[in-house]
């Protein structure tokens, strides 16, 4: 319910300025886009996995979802690296058409893919999107810890809540059979993988907004 909840309330505003706003800011249509899919994603999850199991729709929605959030992750990321490199002009900037063109591309294609594909197609969408988000994560984390000037407390501060809520979500999975063993299936990987992302999403979007071009504190 919070990874509901939580994108409701980061999705509207930030979409709000990207598409009612004359002159939008760098970021908000991409990381409105990962908020609103995240919390499509928390409710195709709660859904299927938890109250109606049997669901193909839902089932679909977790993965169309899943894949579309890490995708938008992904170009968010690709924006806070630009700024890291080139805090006074970036090459990234998705208040353009062609940026938002491409992006809605690609979600048709994911649904179209959801859809039409095969069952193994429909797994890696699951998968595939989350390991490359994985990995952009860990480049710019490098990016941020290693490139001067040095990032600031505030910067750090998310920066790191979001690495630690990642392992939590990450750890989770890996020791999934462990849990549920040791503890029971109540305290499967589940639970402990949602709170995990319903923490590092919001903290890693604060994090890359320090890094914003004259941003102010967020």
């Amino acid at each position: 319910m919070a990874g509901i909840v939580m994108g409701l309330l980061y999705s509207f505003p930030l979409l709000s300025e990207a598409f009612r706003s004359r002159n939008p800011k760098a970021g908000s249509f991409t990381w409105g886009l990962a908020f609103m899919w995240y919390g499509l994603m928390s409710l195709g999850g709660l859904m299927f996995h938890c109250i109606l199991t049997t669901s193909h729709f839902f089932y679909l929605l977790d993965v169309v979802s899943t894949a579309s959030c890490c995708m938008a992750i992904i170009s968010g990321i690709g924006i806070g690296i630009a700024w890291r490199m080139n805090p006074h002009a970036s090459p990234l900037d998705d208040t353009r058409l062609m940026w938002r063109a491409c992006m809605y591309s690609a979600f048709v294609l994911v649904i179209a893919l959801s859809v039409l594909g095969a069952q193994y197609i429909r797994d890696l969408l699951y998968v595939l999107p989350s390991l490359i988000a994985l990995g952009f994560g860990a480049h710019f984390y490098v990016k941020v810890m290693f490139t001067r000037p040095g990032p600031s407390i505030r910067m750090l501060v998310w920066l790191h809540c979001s690495v630690l809520a990642a392992l939590l979500s990450l750890g989770a999975v890996i020791f999934d059979s462990w849990l549920c063993k040791t503890f029971g299936a109540e305290f499967s990987c589940l639970p402990w993988f949602f709170l995990g992302s319903d923490i590092a999403l919001p903290c890693l979007y604060h994090s890359i907004k320090q890094l914003e071009p004259h941003a102010k504190s967020s």
